[in-house]
Order: structure tokens, then sequence, then C-alpha cells
């Protein structure tokens, strides 16, 4: 199971899902950008791991079925809590299946990981959040293309950020300086600051984001790409 695909700004990590690869011991060889930000475990910290040190409570016992059941080549899928690294229990949806040769062997699980909120005592939904960093950014004026090159992450990710499927909390302090608040207001633990709502910033940032996203749905070539978003930047700026 290669790293290649897990590295950074690789395919796996524009997935709006933790993804987790592991082989049949439950032994961590992939961890992708959504997985980092749901658990707060850097990549470089679990990979070579095993799997099982995500237990909440030191109970295994499922993680240990899960890979059991998948690696004899079944599917599963299941709701279990899992400890993040701050010390907080997460629950989430997990739906693995096995990875095979093309021999059709198992060679190792592949996880995905989905936040379920089902504990709202544990962590902040990711809803409100999102909706809050979805404002932040449009009365900043900012699209979520230009955000996300000032982050380092990629517009699926603040795509991601926004529908509240993940809650960036490495990134809060961050998005906090680009955008003029604090974690604490993201989280929702503060109320906005004052500040004079920008209708025409916004207005701007929504235009040239959909401008540039019809082009590149139509298959815009790089050079056509470039050409639209000078003339969507333009269009924008122009009364």
């Amino acid at each position: 199971m290669g790293g290649n695909a897990t590295s950074e700004g690789g395919l796996l990590d524009q997935l709006p899902i933790g993804l987790v690869l592991a082989d049949r011991k439950g032994t961590v060889a992939g961890w992708n950008t959504t997985a980092e930000e749901l658990f707060g475990w850097d990549r470089t910290e679990v990979l070579g791991r095993k799997i099982f040190a995500l237990a909440a409570s030191g109970d295994n016992g499922p993680l240990h079925e899960l890979i059991a059941h998948v690696s004899s080549g079944e599917r599963w899928e299941g709701e279990l809590a899992l400890g993040e690294r701050a010390g907080s229990t997460l629950r989430v949806r997990l739906r693995a299946s096995p990875f095979r040769t093309h021999e059709n062997a198992v060679v190792g699980v592949v996880i995905a990981v989905l936040d379920t909120a089902a504990d709202s005592g544990c962590r902040t939904a990711g809803a409100e959040v999102g909706a809050r960093l979805g404002q932040a950014r449009r009365q900043a004026g900012l699209t979520q293309k230009a955000l996300a090159e000032s982050l380092g992450v990629t517009r699926r990710s603040i795509q991601g950020y926004e529908a509240g499927t993940v809650v960036p909390y490495k990134h809060l302090d961050r998005l906090g300086e680009l955008l003029g608040r604090t974690p604490s207001w993201f989280l929702g633990e503060e109320p906005a600051p004052d500040r004079t709502p920008n209708p025409v910033a916004e207005l701007r940032a929504v235009l040239h984001e959909e401008l540039i996203a019809v082009f590149s749905e139509l298959g815009a070539s790089s050079e056509q790409l470039s050409r639209a978003e000078r003339a969507a930047e333009h269009a924008v700026r122009t009364r």
C-alpha cells in the first residue's frame, strides 16, 4: 500500500471525508488531511502505528473486530466512539472495505470516516462552524479559492469546512488571522465583533466563485481558465 496517494496535495487529501488505510494487522498505511482534521493527529504521527490506539477509553475490541471482518473480504459499517488527540471522544460513522490486489487478494483495509457529531457535548457541531466560516469569508471579500491558497489547502477542503463535514481545528488560528475573527468565535463561544456588513464584497466573491466554477465544469484549459479568472475579476470589480 503506497504512500504517494496520501502525499500533501494528493487525491486523497482532496476528499471531504476522513480516509484511513491500514494493513491486515491494523497498521496505519495512509491518513488523509481530513482524518488529520478529525482526530488532530498529523499523518507523520500515525503512519506505521496501530489503528487500535484510536479506541476511546482503551476499548479497542470493536476496531479489532472491524479489521478482522474486513480482512476476511467483507464490508463493515457502523458507529464507534474514537479518541481525538486532545483527549475528547469523537463519535464517528465508519465504512470499511477490503483493499485488494489485481489478483483479488485482500492486502488491507480502506476506512471512510464520517463525523456524526452525535455527541454534541464532545465537540461543536460542524454545521455551525462551517456557517460562521462561510460568513466571515464572504464578509472579507474572499473566494474559497483565495482562502484555500492563503491557508495552504485545496478549495475542496474549504468547501468541506463550510459544509460542516469537518471542523478545521488546527487551522482556526490562521483562519482567525485571515478573516479577522478569533478561534472562539468560529466555535460559537463568542458573538461576532461589531462590523459593518459589506454586501458588495460578498456579492463579488460569490460571483467570482460561480464564474470560475462554470468555466471549470466546462472543461476549460489552464490558459482559458486563467483568462476567465482575469475576466471574472474584472467583472466583479466593475459596477
